[in-house]
């Protein structure tokens, strides 16, 4: 199988994965096809959290769904890495910095992912027990999981300021050696919006963040990565750039 074979396969899946994961994840906050139920304002935490596990069980597949392929996506951005950084000679030291950061991006995103999954699943089978304990089981279940999902974002941080820098170098290193001048335009552009997602994140603007995130993952990296996939031509390795 020749590199353009394996690029355009690789970047096509992640242009696929990344958008149909990000649609999903709309499906569930937009909810489209589960509704949360209508709670009181005057019920405690406990009887909130009770309220909500048949809501919880009815929407874990699409959730599943979403963060799996966004796990894979990550897995696939590694891959790319591999072969991208391959194409570059030893001599370059981009050859390097492109492997540590959209691979260790890739790896990373990957981990949140299946971490995230994993740490739900556990709070969808065995919401609580019958033993007596209900009120201490969910609140230390939702204080865990809060963990889970610090760390998670914590890890989606450090992939996206990783996979800011790969997508800048690949943006110079490949144009017009393997990819189109203007594809280096879409990789800066790529860099900087998930540096602002991160940015905006840790300022305190969720909303903002969240929805350039979708943006990005729904749009950008599939845009990205598909003319990437579709358009790659391998000449040989790029030359050293001193």
């Amino acid at each position: 199988m020749t590199v353009p074979s394996v690029v355009r396969r690789l970047g096509v899946s992640a242009a696929i994965l990344f958008f149909v994961a990000t649609v999903l994840l709309l499906v569930d906050r937009l909810n489209l096809v589960y509704r949360p139920p209508d709670i009181p304002e005057t019920s405690n935490l406990v009887d909130r959290m009770v309220a909500q596990i048949p809501y919880r069980h009815d929407i874990w597949p699409i959730f599943f769904a979403s963060n799996f392929l966004f796990g894979v996506g990550f897995v696939v951005f590694a891959g790319l890495a591999l072969v991208l950084a391959s194409r570059i000679e030893a001599a370059d030291p981009s050859r390097h910095l492109l492997l540590w950061t959209l691979g260790t991006a890739g790896l990373l995103g990957a981990v949140a992912q299946l971490v995230l999954v994993g740490a739900v699943q556990v709070t969808i089978d065995n919401p609580y027990c019958d033993c007596g304990f209900r009120d201490t089981e969910i609140v230390s279940q939702l204080w865990a999981q809060m963990l889970v999902e610090g760390a998670h974002l914590w890890l989606i941080n450090g992939a996206s300021l990783l996979a800011a820098g790969g997508a800048a170098i690949a943006g110079r290193v490949f144009a017009g050696r393997g990819m189109p001048q203007t594809w280096s335009v879409l990789s800066y552009l790529l860099a900087g919006l998930l540096v602002l997602a991160v940015v905006l994140g840790l300022i305190g603007q969720f909303d903002a963040a969240e929805w350039l995130s979708v943006a990005v993952t729904g749009i950008v990296i599939p845009a990205w990565a598909l003319w990437l996939g579709l358009s790659f031509d391998d000449t040989g390795r790029v030359e050293a750039t001193g």
